[in-house]
């Protein structure tokens, strides 16, 4: 008897009906051996067969429970995976991992839409082989489905259609077989989709349905939760008024820079200061006084170079800082700051010309603290103001 066999049978022993059935087969043993009755005879053979179907089908239930112990356990260790992924990147190479060795695939393809992204971005491995991932970009219409204008369908059958259409996608680009897909759901609506491919014409069975739509149903909360956490870290450190980094998000960057900085690295920073905006709130109110700030950040924004990072320190306050820089660039950039400034126009609100006053200080050769170089521009920015206002101090 087979292992399969022994485990049914052992099943059987350790129930109840296994002794009644040993009580029933023994009496008619005792019966046809006392009469020779052909009837005795025929009713051992039932008990028999009955004895052998409760065998295989106990063993039958045997295997099944195993597999459901063995989706229970994949499940569960897809889930620990995903719960201690906090970025989308890792929660993609958790998918990847877990969901291409539960699932027995050759490759597994995850597409998602980041957020503001114009465009998908695919991951497609390969978890037998171990070579490193693939990346693609797809284009935001691979997600649009003339479907969702139909009522009469319902969400789900077009969301796995979406799903279908970017297997169809990845199979022509990536030469995949035999795909299985589910749709990645985020905010409501989808924005990608987990293919597993086979190379062979195996159909899928109903435990890798499950795996994969299991699977795809946590990476879409991880994702959400993911996303979330992203949106909460960058609104709490932009400023909402002017999009620019705020006063928070600017130290954190100065703290950084004191540890990464190279001995032959220099910084610049830039205080910049509105001239009279006290005056300009109490004269036209605060409503022009956000719109002053928010076109002066822009003007701040757009004349710094790339690599340089603005940022709203405070009221109607600002400072950049410049990564490298010589004391002639640094004090070009903050110039053309103050010109830009100059050049806005703001008579529909009825207001003259808006000026700036900005301190410059560039890091001594050697100097290790952002933070002193921040007092001194500032205290070259005092000297601008005491100067007469719109005008560059270097410290």
């Amino acid at each position: 008897m087979n292992r399969i066999g022994l485990t049914g049978l052992g099943a059987i022993v350790r129930r109840p009906f296994f002794l009644v059935f040993v009580v029933l087969a023994a009496i008619q043993v005792i019966q046809f051996a006392d009469a020779g009755n052909a009837a005795d005879l025929a009713e051992l053979g039932v008990l028999a067969v009955l004895g052998l179907a409760a065998v295989k089908e106990r063993g039958q239930l045997a295997v099944a429970e195993g597999t459901r112990r063995a989706d229970a356990e994949n499940f569960a260790r897809i889930l620990r995976r995903l719960s201690n992924s906090v970025s989308p990147d890792a929660i993609v190479t958790a998918i990847v991992d877990e969901l291409g060795a539960a699932s027995g695939s050759d490759h597994v393809g995850v597409v998602r839409r980041q957020p503001d992204a114009r465009s998908l971005e695919a991951t497609v491995s390969s978890p037998r082989t171990g070579a490193p991932p693939s990346r693609t970009y797809l284009s935001l219409a691979e997600l649009d489905d003339p479907g969702r204008r139909d009522q009469s369908l319902a969400a789900p059958a077009t969301d796995q259609r979406i799903a279908d259409r970017v297997a169809a996608r990845l199979r022509s680009d990536y030469g995949l077989h035999n795909t299985l897909a589910a749709p990645l759901r985020i905010g409501g609506r989808v924005e990608g989709a987990i293919v597993l491919a086979r190379r062979t014409d195996e159909p899928w069975d109903e435990r890798a349905v499950r795996l994969l739509e299991g699977a795809a149903a946590e990476a879409s909360s991880a994702l959400t939760r993911a996303y979330t956490l992203r949106d909460a870290e960058v609104r709490a450190a932009t400023d909402a008024l002017t999009g620019l980094p705020n006063r928070r998000s600017l130290d954190e960057y100065l703290a950084l820079l004191a540890q990464r900085r190279r001995t032959d690295d220099r910084i610049g920073i830039l205080m910049i200061d509105i001239d009279r905006f006290k005056d300009l709130n109490d004269t036209f109110g605060h409503a022009v006084g956000d719109h002053v700030l928010r076109e002066v950040a822009q003007a701040i924004a757009g004349s710094v170079r790339d690599g340089d990072v603005p940022a709203r320190f405070g009221g109607e306050e600002f400072a950049v800082v410049l990564r490298n820089p010589g004391e002639v660039v640094a004090h070009g950039v903050a110039e053309r700051v103050r010109q830009r400034v100059a050049e806005l126009d703001f008579r529909r609100f009825g207001v003259g010309v808006i000026t700036v006053s900005v301190g410059v200080a560039v890091a001594a050769p050697g100097e290790t603290d952002p933070v002193r170089v921040v007092d001194q521009a500032d205290h070259a920015l005092l000297a601008a103001k005491r100067a007469g206002r719109n005008r560059v101090a270097v410290a």
